[in-house]
């Protein structure tokens, strides 16, 4: 009889002891699981199990544990977005390429530059850059895993473009070398080049047209300073006449530089002044042709209707100047020249047209007319005396009216420069 008491009770206690121990292993289990989500730690049933079992101290620790995990990943997802914002607004078009040279990702400015904007990941990037110094810089960038930059000329959807190229290699997570990604930033540095170039030809142009003058000047004056007593009265007049035309020749050049200097670099602030366009014109007309020699004709057709623009009467008196006397210099056969005015009041600019009925001006010629020292006929253009600036200056002071000007061929015959204004009111709209 005691034994079979003995026994049941043993029972109860085993039962009670395996019930509370599947209590604890489906407490831990549900720790276990709130460890991976964000559900709440503590269930209200089993409240009275973790009291007893003394863990309320450990359920803090996990609840703090639990929230400072929540902290870092809200960080962690903020600095990635922060991450993805900049990689997709970089100016720079940045390519990540694999083992193989497959393109992993890209952003928008490599698609936009490389691929008119289709997405270039699952392409290999020979296809869009299939340049031997590239490809060598790439395979260099993988072996070594240092940061190199190359610049290349390279043929970009039709159209040729000088690349600046930095590569670094990245490390595989494993720290195999073999799936090394490697990263490259591409910068399209063409309009750079471009404006190198023209810095360059510019100095070339500058020092030949300089040397030019100077040299004519000290020629004859070192002949007149040396042989004076052996020279004709008629031989000095000659050389002394040579040296004051070079001379005025070479301040013409210093002056026009000066002038280009400061409009290009806006350190000129122009006096705009609100006139009436056809007033300006007159005047000009009148002035000119009083000063000048030419028999030839300078016409004017001018509206009733009086259109007001903002202009610096200094550089506008310089703008008619350069155009005018560049038709009578350069055009032959011409026999008038003509200056008109006409406003679009609906765009609200104003048109000033200075025409000629000369020889014109070759096609390819009128794409380059207003570079700086640019001649279409080289060797008269110096017989005449021009600097080679004149139109060059008159582009960039209509720049800084905040206009534009534009060559075209006149029918039957002869060329047209057509400087455009914006009028006064749209101006002061603005």
């Amino acid at each position: 009889m005691l034994s079979f008491t003995l026994v049941v009770v043993l029972v109860l206690v085993l039962v009670f002891y395996e019930r509370r121990w599947k209590r604890v292993r489906r407490l831990i289990r549900d720790l276990d699981q709130s460890l991976d989500s964000d559900q709440d730690i503590l269930i209200d049933e089993d409240k009275g199990l973790v009291d007893k079992l003394g863990m309320d101290q450990l359920l803090r620790s996990i609840q703090k544990m639990k929230e400072e995990r929540s902290r870092v990943r809200a960080r962690s997802a903020s600095q990635m977005e922060q991450i993805e914002i900049t990689f997709r607004n970089m100016r720079e078009g940045v390519l990540l390429l694999d083992s193989d040279n497959l393109i992993v990702a890209s952003n928008g400015s490599a698609d936009r530059l490389l691929n008119e904007g289709k997405s270039l990941p699952g392409n290999r990037v020979e296809k869009f850059i299939h340049h031997p110094v590239f490809l060598d810089f790439v395979q260099q960038v993988k072996r070594s895993g240092i940061y190199g930059r190359r610049q290349i000329r390279v043929d970009l959807i039709g159209k040729e473009a000088w690349l600046e190229i930095s590569g670094a290699a990245m490390d595989a997570p494993d720290g195999d070398v073999n799936q090394r990604l490697s990263l490259f930033l591409i910068n399209d540095i063409s309009r750079l080049k471009k404006l190198e170039a023209i810095r360059k030809d510019f100095a070339a142009n500058v020092s030949h047209e300089l040397r030019t003058p100077i040299t004519i000047i000290k020629g004859f004056a070192e002949t007149l300073h040396e042989d004076r007593e052996h020279l004709s009265e008629e031989q000095r007049v000659s050389f002394i006449e040579k040296v004051y035309r070079n001379s005025n020749r070479l301040h013409a050049l210093v002056e026009d530089l000066l002038s280009l200097s400061r409009l290009e670099s806006r350190s000129m602030e122009l006096k705009k002044e609100r006139r009436v366009l056809q007033d300006e014109v007159r005047t000009f007309a009148s002035e000119f042709c009083s000063a000048q020699k030419d028999t030839r004709d300078v016409r004017l057709v001018l509206p009733e209707k009086p259109v007001e623009v903002l202009i610096d009467q200094l550089f506008f008196a310089r703008i008619l100047t350069n155009l005018v006397e560049n038709a009578f210099k350069h055009g032959e056969t011409l026999s008038f020249v003509e200056i008109s005015v006409r406003e679009d009041e609906d765009n609200g600019l104003v048109e000033m047209i200075v025409a000629d009925d000369g020889s014109g001006i070759p096609e390819p010629a009128r794409n380059r007319i207003f570079q700086r020292f640019y001649r279409v006929d080289t060797g008269r253009s110096r017989q005449r005396g021009g600097t080679g600036l004149g139109l060059s200056i008159v582009r960039h002071a209509m720049l800084a009216h905040g206009g534009n000007v534009r060559v075209e061929r006149r029918l039957p015959r002869g060329t047209k420069f057509i400087c455009v204004f914006p009028s006064a009111s749209r101006v002061e709209e603005s």
